[in-house]
């Protein structure tokens, strides 16, 4: 599981972490540690929860999730995450996507931390 205390090595060991579950098929684990990663200051595992929500890899596609994650990656000059986060309030914006989709924006993201 992913460590609880806070230090550079801790962060990127959690995110390390994380992405042992992701390639074993456990997003759950994998999400608890990209987030505790991510609160934490890690681009990396920002990016990566912003493409979990905007393809909805794990339940309903969230633009608001992805949004706000790709946003923290893109304050700290993560050029992929300023890609993304431009793609995300396209989809966002456009009404056809959404009535196609079916996208509520719900979170899945609270029930994991």
């Amino acid at each position: 599981m992913c460590n609880k205390q806070t230090s550079q090595s801790l962060v990127n060991d959690n995110f390390a972490t994380g992405i042992k579950f992701y390639e074993n098929g456990d997003m759950l684990n994998a999400i608890r540690c990209f987030k505790q990663s991510a609160n934490e200051g890690n681009v990396l595992a920002q990016y990566n929860l912003g493409l979990i929500a905007e393809y909805g890899f794990i339940g309903p596609v969230s633009f608001k999730e992805a949004a706000k994650w790709y946003t923290m990656a893109s304050t700290r000059n993560f050029s992929d995450a300023k890609t993304s986060l431009q793609r995300v309030i396209k989809k966002k914006k456009s009404t056809i996507y959404n009535l196609i989709s079916g996208n509520t924006d719900d979170s899945i993201f609270d029930n994991f931390y």
